[in-house]
């Protein structure tokens, strides 16, 4: 309901709209009623349904609060394209040398090896992931054909031609890993996605607190703690700065 959505809890000498704090305000202030209703839960609490209900959103909320929009994957993604480029130089550097080597009787299976590396020159290191991909796994299936195989025993060159075709083929790993993750990312709920629902909830309990603080003292205790917390979330500079609460970096 509209009264849920845009909840305002009012106080002796102030109000604070849960939908307007923070991301990081309104973490904090589940945490800390969550945590004080639990210490003082036999005397107040039992297992009072609201509670459980309000654990269990907060537990949503926060489980994606901190995600990063990648997966970090990045740095594992770039060794793997360092080495395969490295691969792929000394592999081509070995066969320019037989290719050139006059008199050399495997000049030219070099030569017609050699002609199935087509990144050349400052390509090798401009192009980009997918574009280099596309070359660098051809290249790999060409070096696999049985003809070419046989060209590289007589080489002497079978061990680096494996080698690169490892490094070509881990990137790939690399590579895919790091899209499936980054997509997997994605696809999850955002936090301010979940926030409403827990807003609701947090209003609820909220309610709570305030309709039960006549009842006795530990409850009239609660509900001026809740006030300490709101307050500190009102004042935070965090908070202050952040009109819109989706804008809040923590997210």
């Amino acid at each position: 309901s509209f009264y849920n959505l845009v909840f305002i809890f009012k106080y002796m000498y102030m109000k604070i709209t849960l939908s307007r704090i923070s991301v990081s305000g309104l973490t904090f202030m589940c945490e800390e009623i969550i945590r004080y209703s639990e210490t003082t839960a036999n005397v107040l609490m039992g297992n009072h349904p609201l509670l459980d209900v309000l654990k269990t959103e907060f537990g949503k909320y926060y489980a994606v609060f901190g995600k990063k929009a990648y997966s970090g994957k990045g740095k594992q993604v770039a060794e793997a394209n360092t080495n395969r480029t490295d691969m792929y130089l000394a592999a081509r550097l070995v066969l320019r040398g037989y290719s050139k080597a006059k008199g050399f009787g495997g000049q030219t299976d070099a030569q017609q090896l050699l002609a199935l590396f087509r990144l050349k020159g400052k390509k090798v290191f401009q192009e980009s992931y997918l574009s280099k991909s596309a070359d660098m796994t051809h290249l790999a299936r060409q070096l696999q054909l049985p003809e070419n195989k046989e060209r590289a025993e007589r080489l002497h060159f079978t061990e680096i031609m494996e080698l690169l075709i490892t490094a070509i083929n881990d990137f790939e790993t690399q590579y895919n890993d790091q899209i499936g993750a980054n997509a997997e990312l994605h696809s999850q709920p955002s936090a301010t996605s979940l926030r409403k629902e827990l807003e609701s909830v947090l209003g609820n309990y909220l309610n709570l607190i305030k309709a039960m603080k006549s009842v006795n003292e530990d409850w009239g205790k609660f509900y001026l703690y809740v006030q300490e917390v709101a307050k500190s979330v009102k004042a935070s500079p965090q908070n202050k700065k952040n009109k819109n609460p989706n804008q809040d970096k923590t997210e």
